[in-house]
């Protein structure tokens, strides 16, 4: 298995497909001032230019039963360390 997100793509698996995280991936963007705001149904990662928070990526989920729900090809486009921490949490085996 690859060690990030952008290798899966690049073997052919659909960007579309969803995988499965336990609920405790988004704990570090809850406890955090840091630059990537948490929301109900998607993570934002801000940065600021002339003192205004401008939005460089955001990764849409669904949260049910425990579980954190995203795409592929959003986690693809995590910088790799976030790639690498959410990996500690994924619950499917690709």
């Amino acid at each position: 298995m690859s060690k990030y997100y952008s290798g899966l793509l690049a073997k052919g698996i659909s960007p579309s497909k969803q995988l499965s995280f336990d609920i405790l991936v988004l704990k570090r963007y809850s406890d955090t001032d840091g630059p990537w705001k948490l929301f109900k149904d998607n993570l934002v990662l801000y940065t600021w230019i002339d003192e205004e928070p401008q939005k460089l990526l955001t990764l849409n989920f669904i949260v049910s039963k425990g579980k954190v729900f995203a795409k592929l090809i959003e986690l693809a486009s995590l910088p790799k360390a976030e790639q690498e921490h959410w990996k500690k949490f994924q619950i499917d085996i690709m």
